[in-house]
């Protein structure tokens, strides 16, 4: 486990400089944003190891509730059974992700919609069950320091207004419980503007 963690932390770094890369940023740019901000250098980690055991009637059962993940993003590895589904727009429906061996599935989660001022969008996703087979997954999850305060990069705001105010990760999450309490939406409540195209749009999105 010690020598997966070194390996996925590395992976991570790669692929946090690829989104900064996607948003247009130039190498540059990619070194100073880390230089500043020291987004690699400080993400934590935490690894979930998922078991779903096969039920006769999956349509009578849940893995794992419709949800986005919190922080900036997660891999995910899934054994060959499939039963991770991301929801997808027009027409509304649940599509179910391949399992692709030695494949890894990467989700855009809330913080990272934050930092990227919306440019790349969280990944609302959930688990279901199979009826003949046993599934096991392995999620990767990676966010910032609880005391890091998380805001729209300059970088990533391409001459539009910032759509996000800045909040810790502990922050977030009780604006999460308190809009799971409510029905509302976590990131619509730290939106500066409910009306803000940044905030709302999915015209560019570039992740989902």
């Amino acid at each position: 486990m010690e020598e997966f963690h070194r390996e996925m932390r590395a992976l991570a770094d790669k692929l946090l400089e690829l989104f900064l890369v996607a948003l247009g940023l130039t190498g540059e740019q990619v070194a100073a944003v880390e230089s500043e901000q020291k987004i690699a250098e400080t993400m934590t980690a935490t690894m979930h190891l998922n078991w779903y055991p096969k039920c006769p009637d999956p349509k009578r059962a849940l893995g794992l509730i419709a949800h986005t993940d919190s922080g900036f993003f997660t891999f995910v590895l899934q054994s060959l059974v499939p039963g991770l589904q991301l929801f997808r727009h027009g027409p509304d429906r649940w599509v179910t992700v391949p399992a692709v061996p030695g494949a890894m599935v990467v989700n855009v989660g809330d913080l990272f919609q934050i930092l990227t001022n919306g440019r790349f969008h969280s990944v609302y996703h959930r688990a279901v069950v199979n009826r003949d087979s046993d599934r096991i997954s392995l999620g990767y999850f990676l966010g910032p320091p609880a005391h890091v305060k998380v805001a729209p990069l300059r970088e990533a705001l391409a001459g539009t207004p910032a759509a996000y105010r800045a909040v810790t990760w502990p922050e977030y999450m009780g604006v999460r419980k308190k809009a799971f309490t409510t029905g509302a939406s976590a990131l619509k409540m730290v939106a500066i503007s409910t009306d803000n195209d940044a905030a709302n749009h999915t015209d560019d999105l570039i992740s989902s």
